[in-house]
């Protein structure tokens, strides 16, 4: 069943060896990824990053005082990674599959992060309405995915060619408040709510 929401390997991980940089927290401290999630998410928000591989960005956050922070990853090497440099134990890091890891808890998120996700999402229709049980009227779903750009040998099996083109697939489940080119025009983001809010 796991392999109809998400397609599974540990491709980013193992890119990430190739590239020693990337296991820099400074490294991700200047990118617009990082910009965009302070930019939106508040200190006290209970924030959740589904595929956060390293959880770079929770143990960003965690330094600047957010408290509120989860992280899920189906790489079991890569979240071996984030807690062995998850000071003081301040993000609650978990092995597993979305959202199997979190069945059975009675999380609801103020902001739910899916960067470089949906681009591996065999079953895409599944997978939001899955995020969508984990909010209210109030959560905001940050989205980034790649613009144009389909790696099938790191497990892409969707791309997206323009801000219209993402807008017209999350609009079927969200709000979409934002959708614009970022990372000097080789990624897509967006900022979303669940449909009905005000």
């Amino acid at each position: 069943m796991m392999k109809n929401i998400i397609a599974v390997h540990d491709a980013g991980f193992q890119r990430r060896k190739q590239c020693p940089e990337m296991f820099d927290l400074s490294f991700w401290a200047k990118q617009e990824s990082y910009s965009l999630i302070k930019q939106y998410c508040n200190r006290d928000d209970d924030i959740i990053e589904i595929g956060c591989l390293t959880g770079h960005h929770l143990l960003l956050l965690a330094q600047e005082g957010y408290t509120k922070l989860n992280g899920i990853d189906f790489c079991k090497e890569a979240i071996a990674w984030a807690d062995e440099h998850n000071t003081d134990n301040k993000v609650k890091f978990t092995a597993g599959a979305w959202p199997y890891a979190c069945m059975g808890n009675k999380w609801m998120f103020d902001k739910v992060i899916l960067f470089d996700v949906l681009e591996h999402v065999h079953n895409v229709k599944d997978f939001l309405e899955s995020v969508i049980r984990y909010i209210d009227n109030s959560s905001h779903v940050l989205i980034m995915v790649p613009l144009g750009q389909h790696y099938m040998d790191e497990g892409h099996v969707n791309f997206w060619t323009s801000p219209g083109a993402l807008t017209m697939l999350l609009q079927y489940y969200f709000k979409v408040d934002l959708c614009y080119v970022v990372d000097n025009g080789t990624k897509l983001f967006a900022l979303c709510r669940k449909q009905g809010d005000e």
